[in-house]
């Protein structure tokens, strides 16, 4: 059957590996909409941005833009933190850019402005790490590579809407065409697949794919009460986030507990909330 048209928002690498996935989803006919490490903010034409990554404002414009040209991505790659494993010395403006801002910081940035414009359409996140698993014997890269998959982990958990995943791939041995056009396939093979999998790492050509086992607490003994107590009150910080709420969830079913959340964020109107067994609980504060 013929592939579900959708738009992509790439944040493109300057190792060669999202030119070639760009020019492949456009040759499949999906809108794709490319951003460039710059000196500042900029509209190059209708589906080029340049932006500067340490700049959260270029975030939010970027965002607005692509809301007010109707071309809000269905899912957003992100690619920027392969230049940190393959870039070369950054020189002038590029001094003040941080690993963190190619990678964390960029991440944490994109998400805050997509929920800054209020949205909650589904979206997914793919974001592409290289040697940031430790697997095979091998260790781990650098810091600022697994610094991503926590935020992969925890932003669907605060922001309705938002599918997030890390693909890490295979370090290369050297820098060459060849690579690239191999990371580019294994990015696009991901970017095709439906899939709940938070954390892809390839290696030797294998498919990996982090998985938990439950681990459960033992009971306390006879006649401990432990730290939290029946129809106790608590107050939870963020507490209309994802954690938050699953947090008040359990305090309510566990303990009958009076809560008070505390967030940032408006309440929302009662009629928009999700946690119907929570609404006798919640107060605004």
């Amino acid at each position: 059957s013929e592939e579900e048209r959708k738009r992509y928002l790439v944040f493109v690498d300057r190792q060669g590996v999202a030119e070639r996935v760009v020019r492949q989803l456009r040759q499949r006919g999906h809108t794709v909409t490319t951003v460039r490490r710059g000196r500042g903010y900029g509209r190059v034409d209708d589906h080029d941005y340049n932006l500067f990554p340490p700049s959260a404002i270029g975030y939010e414009t970027l965002f607005q833009e692509l809301r007010s040209t109707e071309c809000l991505p269905d899912h957003v790659v992100h690619l920027w933190s392969l230049d940190n494993e393959l870039g070369s010395k950054r020189e002038g403006a590029e001094e003040a850019e941080s690993r963190e801002d190619l990678g964390f910081f960029s991440l944490v940035r994109l998400v805050q402005a997509r929920a800054g414009e209020g949205l909650d359409e589904p979206m997914r996140l793919t974001a592409v790490t290289m040697g940031g698993q430790g697997l095979l014997d091998a260790p781990s890269g650098g810091l600022d590579q697994a610094l991503l998959q926590g935020v992969t982990m925890v932003a669907p958990r605060e922001f309705p809407g938002l599918q997030a995943q890390v693909v890490d791939l295979e370090p290369w041995p050297r820098k060459t065409s060849e690579a690239a056009q191999s990371a580019a396939m294994r990015v696009l093979e991901e970017l095709q697949v439906r899939t709940s999998d938070q954390c892809v790492a390839y290696r030797g050509g294998t498919r990996f794919v982090m998985e938990y086992d439950g681990f459960s607490l033992p009971e306390l003994g006879e006649g401990a009460t432990g730290a939290l107590k029946h129809r106790g009150t608590y107050l939870i910080t963020g507490g209309l986030g994802g954690i938050g709420l699953s947090l008040a969830r359990y305090l309510a079913d566990r303990y009958d507990a009076n809560l008070v959340l505390v967030s940032r964020r408006t309440l929302p109107r009662r009629d928009r909330w999700q946690n119907a067994e929570l609404t006798d609980a919640v107060r605004e504060a």
